[in-house]
């Protein structure tokens, strides 16, 4: 994956994010298996910086979960990704 989007200055971590602490806050977190957006903003919202993004890996595009979300600041931007299994 990271290849594939030619990130670079990338730290994996393999944790579950209710015990993961991290020294300083990430400005992207980037999930994935994860329920709701719902959920995942308030598991990503502790480990991200106040201007940081959060990306989903999701099955199909999440409209209603986008709408739940309510904040103003939300913006999506879909991509579907070539993952192979």
């Amino acid at each position: 994956m990271l290849i594939e989007l030619e990130l670079e200055r990338v730290e994996i971590v393999h944790a579950r994010a209710e015990d993961y602490r991290p020294e300083r806050a990430f400005s992207t977190v980037i999930s994935r298996a994860v329920g709701s957006l719902d959920m995942l903003v308030r598991l990503a919202m502790p480990v991200s910086r106040d201007d940081g993004r959060i990306l989903a890996m999701k099955g199909s595009y999440p409209a209603a979960e986008i709408e739940a979300l309510g904040s103003p600041s939300t913006a999506q931007a879909p991509k579907a990704l070539p993952l192979s299994a």
